[in-house]
Formats: C-alpha cells, sequence, structure tokens
C-alpha cells in the first residue's frame, strides 16, 4: 500500500452500520422504492464500494457530489418511473470504504 493513502473498512456488522442501512431502508420506502444493493471490490486502491439499484428499465448511473451518498437521490428516482438506476456510493459515502489521502504520521 502507498505510504500516502489509508483505506478506512467499513464493518458492515457495526451498530453504526446496521442502524445505517435501516435509516436508508426507510428512506426508501417512504418514497415507495424497491432497492438492491451491491458491494464492487475495486483492487486498487482495495475499496469496498457500495452501489444502489432501483427500478427497471434503460440504465442511468447516478454518482453524487457532496457527501458522497446516492441516498439523497431517491426523492428523484420516485420521481422518474421507467429507468434503472445505479448509483454508486462514492468513497467515503453511503457505507462504501473511505481513503485518507495525504502523509502519514
Amino acid at each position: 500500500m502507498n505510504n500516502h493513502l489509508k483505506i478506512t473498512r467499513i464493518d458492515l456488522n457495526d451498530p453504526k452500520s446496521i442502524a445505517a442501512a435501516g435509516a436508508e431502508r426507510k428512506l426508501f420506502t417512504h418514497y415507495g422504492l424497491d432497492y438492491k444493493v451491491h458491494s464492487v471490490e475495486l483492487k486498487g486502491p482495495p475499496l469496498r464500494v457500495r452501489v444502489l439499484e432501483v427500478g427497471s428499465g434503460e440504465p442511468v448511473l447516478m454518482v453524487p457530489g457532496g457527501s458522497g451518498d446516492a441516498c439523497f437521490f431517491a426523492p428523484l428516482m420516485a420521481e422518474l418511473k421507467g429507468w434503472r438506476f445505479i448509483a454508486v456510493n462514492r468513497p467515503g459515502g453511503g457505507m462504501s470504504d473511505g481513503v485518507i489521502t495525504g502523509k502519514l504520521i
């Protein structure tokens, strides 16, 4: 591993992760959305990225700005019917692993 890169792994069994997944489930239920969760293991850097899939039809890739959390797309997804949304939680957001860059001491 590069000495300027630190990976922060998300423990999906941690009570905070379980609570976050429950809150996400409530949000999508509120908007009447069924969704699937996928994990994609990247090789370089070695990260687990969480991807949400909602709906059916032609695929639309959604990559959030800001916090990197794809759940903020839920209200928009609920309004746009006939599409299959593939929403990527960027590293450090939405229970995807994170990356800290810079010189480590």
